[in-house]
């Protein structure tokens, strides 16, 4: 097969590019993202969140071409026999690119790795490591302007089905290509969301970024593996539903905010400091639940 552009053979279907062709679509569409959501200019401090996975480092390299500067920061959960590799990849990458790397850690955090919250049973991985993670990056990204994450086309369709299927009408619109600016929490920015995951994969490839593609150990119990089987499929039979999906968010997202939907004020939390929606914060509270089951 053809690249749709020139004479070389296609790497890649939907679109059909030779691996030249390929890398020029990749930064177009997130340099188009960029643009048309105003996430950033050049004069902005941009943090990129890094787990050492393929998105986060497609992410970084992508900006970097684009004549974007930008730092690091990763957050090590305590994975054992998964965020080591990872983690090995991303230093490799950061020094390769003079790039500094800012790192924290649920160890330092709540005292634990996750994987000894977990031997407790009493939690779900991902509801511990979203509330402690999202804590985590607020609490260190607060000297940037904004803080970019390696969300995808993928990413973000799953995410639209799951608050629909479970109800979360106060989460359904704070998706989407960047958050509200607040004084409280550093502005979040996703410029990978019109980049589908099997797209990021071939990148990440093709540049020599990554040397292996784990998928966290914690993830098939997850709602959201479920949700993203199903979706495959369904793409599989209908190529662009999850790009369907992710446009009619956004043009509804358009709408809601037409309406001037009021956000829940913040206060700040009594025991940390940080911003909260109630008295002591999420994550304050689940360490306090943690520390007095481990200890």
């Amino acid at each position: 097969m053809k690249c749709e552009k020139c004479e070389n053979k296609a790497i890649i279907g939907n679109p059909i590019l030779c691996s030249e062709h390929f890398e020029e679509y990749i930064l177009k569409t997130v340099q188009d993202t960029i643009t048309q959501f105003n996430l950033f200019t050049k004069e902005t401090k941009i943090c990129v969140a890094v787990s050492g996975g393929k998105d986060s480092l497609a992410l970084i390299d992508i900006l970097i071409r684009l004549g974007y500067s930008v730092e690091g920061l990763f957050v090590n959960e305590g994975i054992s026999n998964y965020r080591e590799y990872s983690n090995e990849d991303l230093e490799k990458f950061m020094r390769k690119n003079k790039l500094l790397l800012r790192t924290t850690s649920f160890q330092d955090l709540v005292g634990h790795s996750l994987d000894e919250i977990m031997n407790t049973e009493k939690f779900h991985a991902c509801s511990v490591c979203g509330t402690l993670r999202r804590y985590l990056l607020n609490k260190f990204s607060k000297e940037y302007d904004v803080i970019a994450t390696g969300h995808n086309l993928d990413d973000e369709a799953q995410t639209v089905l799951i608050n629909l299927a479970r109800g979360n009408t106060d989460l359904m619109f704070r998706g989407g290509p960047k958050s509200k600016p607040t004084n409280q929490f550093t502005q979040k920015v996703k410029p990978l969301i019109f980049v589908s995951e099997k797209q990021l994969l071939t990148y990440a490839i093709i540049r020599k970024i990554k040397t292996g593609f784990e998928e966290c150990p914690y993830a098939q119990t997850s709602y959201r593996a479920h949700l993203r089987d199903l979706l495959n499929e369904e793409e599989s039979k209908n190529p662009s539903t999850k790009l369907n999906i992710l446009k009619s968010y956004l043009n509804l997202e358009k709408n809601i905010i037409k309406c001037d939907v009021k956000e829940k004020e913040l206060c700040v939390c009594s025991v940390c400091g940080e911003a909260s929606q109630e008295g002591i914060c999420k994550a304050c509270k689940l360490k306090e639940e943690i520390i007095n089951l481990l200890h």
